[in-house]
């Protein structure tokens, strides 16, 4: 039997060697193990115990790729999904719990190797890492509970009352019926040559229960598309080289356009507007509304005017030709 100095002797060679070799208690154990829970929090810790080690990898690394995989499936609908209360509950609780998962790896293996050197501030510098690289995490789950807030108070169901009356049947609706109108404000008025529609709408009415939508298209749109077989569509097959809004001045200074697209007995410039935007957008569009600067004046003195009270005094345009003379400036008062 080996004296008992040399038993210690051996020990002491043993423990030696595991910390030289990367064991159980070396630093660079330490160093590698938190590397690796950084990105793949509870892999180090299956080894000691296998239950934490799933937990987190599952909260840590799991929950997030699915997450990820299901916006990607959903690309063609991420305005669904950001206003899904449901959804932007679980983007918050899951990338809150990712970086949690990650801090509670580095702690599980603090407490490993709580006897290795320098241990303290390797776990420090860990914990540092993580709250960095999770910070954009952390941001989005703050965004999407916020959004959430925002998305239920605006879709609120309110006290249970139906905001419109159903359809009566007897009348003859049809519960489905939805129809679109575009509205158009062109920049023509005295004084001004051609005219570009800088504002373009579309009204959705479900007919039913009078509900609406409006969306608007940026007069900035590029390569709009037309129907096929149209005349702009032989034309432009790749879609229009020019902003959406220069449609209706194109159609009106080439005759042959103006002949083709006029065959209806409606305004040829808004008739191919509306089939290029209803084509673009995949929408039927029943009919347009086209308002000019002039006409825009002319709507607000059918409504009686509009009375703004200013703080401080707002110079005016000149005076359109032919038109009551406007003063240089306006205001302050009312």
């Amino acid at each position: 039997m080996p004296h008992t100095t040399e038993t210690k002797a051996l020990r002491g060679l043993a423990e030696l060697g595991r910390r030289t070799s990367g064991g159980r208690d070396s630093g660079d154990g330490v160093v590698a193990e938190m590397a690796t829970s950084v990105f793949l929090p509870g892999i180090t810790a299956l080894r000691r115990s296998p239950v934490i080690g799933v937990l987190l990898f599952i909260v840590g690394v799991v929950l997030p790729v699915i997450v990820v995989i299901r916006v990607y499936t959903g690309r063609d609908d991420l305005i669904g999904l950001a206003l899904d209360p449901t959804f932007l509950l679980v983007i918050a609780a899951v990338g809150l719990a990712a970086v949690i998962a990650r801090l509670l790896a580095i702690a599980e293996i603090a407490n490993a190797f709580k006897r290795a050197p320098g241990i303290g501030s390797k776990t420090a510098i860990a914990t540092l890492i993580i709250l960095t690289l999770g910070s954009p995490a952390l941001w989005v789950a703050l965004r999407a509970n916020e959004a959430r807030t925002v998305v239920g108070n605006v879709f609120a169901s309110g006290n249970g009352d139906a905001l419109f009356e159903p359809a009566d049947p007897a009348a003859g609706v049809d519960p489905e019926a939805v129809k679109t109108i575009l509205l158009l404000g062109g920049d023509a008025g005295p004084g001004r040559w051609g005219l570009r529609t800088d504002t373009m709408i579309l009204v959705t009415i479900h007919e039913a229960s009078g509900r609406t939508a409006l969306i608007s298209v940026p007069r900035n749109l590029t390569r709009l598309r037309f129907p096929p077989g149209s005349p702009l569509a032989d034309r432009f097959p790749d879609g229009f080289d020019d902003l959406a809004n220069a449609v209706f001045p194109y159609v009106s200074t080439h005759p042959e356009l103006v002949e083709s697209y006029g065959s209806s007995g409606l305004q040829p410039e808004a008739v191919a507007l509306s089939q290029a935007i209803g084509y673009s957008l995949d929408v039927q569009i029943d009919d347009f509304a086209l308002v000019n600067m002039q006409g825009f004046t002319e709507v607000i003195d059918a409504v009686g005017g509009v009375t703004l009270e200013l703080a401080q005094s707002v110079p005016l345009p000149p005076s359109l030709p032919g038109e009551r003379p406007l003063p240089p400036s306006i205001g302050p008062g009312l």
